[in-house]
C-alpha cells in the first residue's frame, strides 16, 4: 500500500497535528508522501484540488486531514489500510468541537464503541464527516468516470448537491457539501461502492482545549458510547 496524507490547512495549522504526523511517519511500515495544501476560502475546492494531486500521483490511498485533528501513533495507517483494502471511504469519528453535540457527519443512532478497531458501514442518507477519512484510488477514479473535471484542473467531487431526503424533509431538497457530497455521488447516486465509519481512532479536535470524540456524549464510560 502506498499512502498519501492530504493536510487541509484552511484555518492555520496546530502544532500537534505536525507532531502527531512525525510520530506517524517515523514509526509506520508504509512509505507515506505528504502535501501541505494552501488555503483556501472554499473548502469543497481545497479538497477537491487535493483529490486531484492524489489521482496524479499514482498512489493507492489518499487520507485527508483537517488542520486542527490530532490522533495516536498508527492511526493514519489504519485508516489508511481499511480504506484500501475494502476499496471504499472510511472516515474516523470525529467530534463537533464548537457546538459540542456529538460527531461530524449524520450517523445512524446506536451505540458506538470507540476505540475498537469496529468498522461499521453506513446505509444511505447516513455520512461520516471529512475531517480524517481515506478514499481508495477506486473510489476517486471511479467517480472520474461520472462527474466531469471543471476548468480550473479537478473534478467536483466534493461541490455542494442538492437532493430529496426524507428523513430530513418531504418538501424541500437539502443541501450536502464537500465530505457529506462525495460520498453521496460514491454511494447514494451512482451505486459505487460502500462508506464506513472507524471506531478507532479516538481523534482530537484541537480547539482553545482538546476535545475528543469520547467527550462528545458526556453519558461515555471508558470507551463505549
Amino acid at each position: 500500500m502506498r499512502p498519501h496524507l492530504s493536510v487541509l490547512c484552511y484555518g492555520g495549522l496546530n502544532p500537534g497535528v505536525v507532531d502527531a504526523i512525525d510520530r506517524e511517519f517515523n514509526r509506520s511500515p508504509y512509505n507515506w508522501s505528504r502535501k501541505f495544501e494552501l488555503p483556501d476560502a472554499a473548502v469543497n475546492r481545497a479538497r477537491a484540488r487535493s483529490a486531484a494531486h492524489f489521482i496524479y500521483t499514482g498512489l493507492d490511498v489518499l487520507v485527508q486531514l483537517d488542520h486542527d485533528i490530532v490522533f495516536k501513533q498508527g492511526d493514519l495507517d489504519h485508516l489508511a489500510l481499511e480504506a484500501f483494502q475494502r476499496d471504499a471511504i472510511v472516515g474516523g469519528l470525529v467530534s463537533k468541537k464548537v457546538t459540542k453535540q456529538g460527531y461530524g457527519g449524520r450517523l445512524p443512532k446506536g451505540r458506538w464503541e470507540l476505540g475498537t478497531k469496529t468498522i461499521v458501514e453506513l446505509p444511505e442518507h447516513c455520512y461520516v464527516g471529512g475531517a480524517m477519512t481515506a478514499y481508495s484510488r477506486g473510489v476517486l477514479t471511479s467517480l472520474q468516470r461520472h462527474i466531469p473535471p471543471l476548468i480550473h484542473g479537478y473534478h467536483p467531487f466534493f461541490h455542494p448537491v442538492h437532493v430529496m431526503n426524507p428523513g430530513v424533509s418531504e418538501v424541500y431538497p437539502e443541501e450536502l457539501q464537500e465530505d457529506w457530497a462525495i460520498q453521496y455521488y460514491f454511494r447514494d447516486k451512482y451505486k459505487l461502492g460502500k462508506v464506513f465509519v472507524s471506531m478507532w481512532p479516538v481523534t482530537g479536535h484541537v480547539g482553545q482545549a482538546l476535545y475528543t470524540a469520547i467527550d462528545a456524549n458526556p453519558h461515555s464510560q471508558g470507551g463505549a458510547v
